[in-house]
């Protein structure tokens, strides 16, 4: 089945899509198999460039919502690149494209969370650190069945919900999105399209850590790095058992 292009592109413009990797990122022309086409979502954004080898080539606003694209001849998988734009205030953000990694939540997991069987959905769930292809960046994950569309806002993306949505795998319910960038200590919420078309923020319920109220966002949190400070305790139990003995 060939895939209707406009069509999908039409239903990421208005942030109402369940999988932008259709679209997004690179894909490979078919009347061309030597070349392929780099797609970019950034509706705030005024005019992007392509960062490829070193090289800043313009990409063409094919849409005025904010869709860009560039058709790179000859080129060679993997290859790495990234995105400079330049808003309407005249800031400048570089960005690693977050629709070029494959889903990172492995079949069995999926399996396990579909069988309510998985006990260690913490360590999957939610905000985690981590470096995939070399990159640092932090995996995001959400179960929400009945979403429409789901994505991550926060100041890296000025809140605004139709640029990173994310993408749901499967029929787990379950969606994610690698943000190549985003480490510890960063504020976000999810934005999710209901089935009735309501737009709701939403915290994280796998959250490691959050503002205080009466701010409600959720934050990235290495807890890998948590320096526990209870020895003091620990070596005091230990003492009492052996007493009680």
């Amino acid at each position: 089945m060939t895939l209707d292009i406009t069509h999908e592109l039409n239903k990421v413009i208005a942030s109402d899509h369940y999988d932008p990797f259709l679209v997004l990122g690179v894909h490979v022309l078919e009347h061309d198999p030597n070349s392929a086409v780099i797609r970019t979502f950034l509706p705030l954004a005024e005019s992007v460039r392509l960062v490829l080898d070193g090289e800043k080539r313009d990409m063409y606003k094919m849409r005025e919502e904010g869709l860009f694209e560039i058709v790179v001849p000859d080129y060679v998988v993997p290859f790495k690149y990234s995105f400079e734009a330049t808003y309407y205030n005249n800031e400048i953000r570089t960005y690693i494209d977050p629709y070029q990694f494959l889903p990172q939540l492995s079949e069995y997991d999926r399996h396990l969370f579909n069988h309510g069987t998985h006990y260690y959905l913490y360590d999957k769930m939610g905000a985690h650190p981590a470096v995939i292809n070399g990159i640092e960046g932090t995996i995001f994950r959400v179960w929400a069945p009945a979403a429409r569309r789901v994505s991550v806002i926060g100041n890296f993306n000025y809140w605004d919900g139709r640029v990173h949505q994310m993408r749901v795998l499967g029929s787990s319910g379950i969606w994610e999105l690698f943000l190549p960038g985003i480490s510890h200590g960063e504020i976000y919420k999810y934005e999710i399209r209901t089935p009735t078309n309501d737009i709701m923020e939403k915290s994280d319920p796998f959250q490691f850590f959050a503002e205080l109220r009466p701010k409600t966002a959720s934050i990235v949190w290495n807890i890998d790095d948590y320096e526990w400070q209870d020895q003091s305790w620990r070596d005091k139990k230990r003492s009492s058992k052996l007493y009680d003995q």
